[in-house]
């Protein structure tokens, strides 16, 4: 039997890009989105909501659930969207970074109970701002919440001796990181079905002349045991 899954990720889109193939492989999963708030409109548009053609904050995170909405259904997956402001909507409203992580690490820690899931996975934190305050948050349930089977993924592109860094830094923690097996071929199919679900997100990679992070077939991800 599948062990029932719960994804930890930053932004809406992250988890898809960083590991839906792992999603895929656990039909039922719960995804929690970290920064997720639909912002007021009294903030200006950031280059990179223009790009992804949004004439405001709240039409972009609205839209953006609506395509994570389409997108977990493609993956079998139920979202979670936590009431967190993205980065780019924090301006008006500075919030010492240590006192986010504690208000992340809670919501988090209630979504968890509520969802009842006995295996969890945490992005690596490879991205500065956002990804590394998700990881961290993350960071303490996996030391409160020992009966639970921990992975960390990739949530973002970054060099190897970055990614080894972080490991690193886990196994100063007492966290051995264990390299998992790739799941079946038809979750990587599923995963390249559910990103083009974001077509707000693509649109700002085009426009941008980025390539999409993490192409099918190429996640990867680690046991956390101590």
């Amino acid at each position: 039997m599948t062990e029932r899954l719960i994804v930890i990720t930053p932004h809406l889109g992250d988890a898809v890009q960083g590991c839906g193939e792992l999603i895929a492989a656990h039909p039922g999963a719960v995804v929690v989105t970290v920064f997720a708030e639909i912002p007021a409109d009294a903030y200006v548009v950031s280059e990179w909501d223009a790009l992804c053609g949004f004439s405001s904050p709240r039409q972009a995170v609205t839209v953006r659930r609506r395509e994570d909405r389409l997108a977990m259904d493609v993956l079998d997956a139920e979202p979670c969207w936590l009431a967190c402001r993205d980065s780019q909507y924090r301006s008006l409203r500075k919030t010492p970074a240590q006192a986010l992580e504690d208000e992340i690490s809670l919501k988090l820690t209630r979504a968890l109970r509520r969802h009842g899931r006995s295996r969890a996975a945490l992005p690596l934190g490879l991205l500065a701002g956002d990804h590394t305050l998700a990881h961290r948050a993350a960071l303490r349930l996996v030391r409160r919440r020992t009966d639970m089977d921990w992975i960390a993924y990739e949530d973002g592109t970054a060099p190897a001796d970055t990614v080894a860094a972080r490991l690193a830094s886990l196994e100063r923690l007492g966290l051995a990181a264990a390299s998992m097996e790739a799941p079946p071929r038809e979750a990587v199919y599923r995963k390249e079905q559910a990103v083009r679900r974001y077509e707000s997100l693509l649109r700002g990679y085009a426009a941008a002349g980025r390539p999409v992070p993490f192409a099918a077939g190429a996640e990867r991800y680690w046991r956390l045991s101590k």
